[in-house]
């Protein structure tokens, strides 16, 4: 029979393999550590040595990922998508609001608000006033349309007879 700290030694060494093997990042070998053991590797961590994982050991896991993803029943993953689909429908504009407004209205990453409410680059450039030009419409360069508080072109004149 294995003590307690061979056992979490072995747990470790386990976790260590299946975190290179996967391309986790060192710190989910911290966190599954916990989740199992409840208190921190510490000096352990200094001892471990990658080993085949063992099929009770993948199946733990397995199932604290399914664990991870149900919450009161709920499944995040649905709630998520929820989340994305109400702020989708706010289109592209974002109505003054800023992304990191949105983001904690909606439970979300600024980086999610921001990929939802873009416009594509195209739409943007076919709306933007560099491409527009109304300056050279009146005759005068940027820096002095813009001075001018981007006055518009005069109306023409119209060839009504009188």
């Amino acid at each position: 029979m294995l003590n307690k700290l061979d056992e979490k030694l072995i747990f470790l060494n386990m976790a260590t393999f299946h975190q290179e093997q996967m391309g986790y990042k060192e710190g989910w070998i911290y966190v599954v550590f916990k989740k199992k053991f409840g208190t921190w590797p510490n000096d352990l961590f200094k001892e471990k040595t990658p080993i085949e994982p063992s099929p009770e050991f993948l199946d733990w896991v397995k199932n604290q990922r399914n664990s991870d993803f149900k919450k009161g029943g709920e499944n995040l993953l649905l709630v998520e998508q929820a989340k994305l689909k109400a702020l989708h429908k706010l289109h592209h504009p974002r109505k003054g609001k800023t992304a990191s407004q949105l983001a904690k209205r909606f439970g979300i990453t600024e980086r999610t608000v921001q990929r939802y409410t873009s416009i594509p680059r195209a739409e943007y450039e076919n709306n933007s006033l560099t491409r527009l030009k109304p300056w050279e419409a009146l005759g005068m360069s940027r820096a002095t349309w813009y001075r001018n508080g981007k006055p518009e072109a005069p109306p023409l004149a119209s060839t009504k007879p009188e």
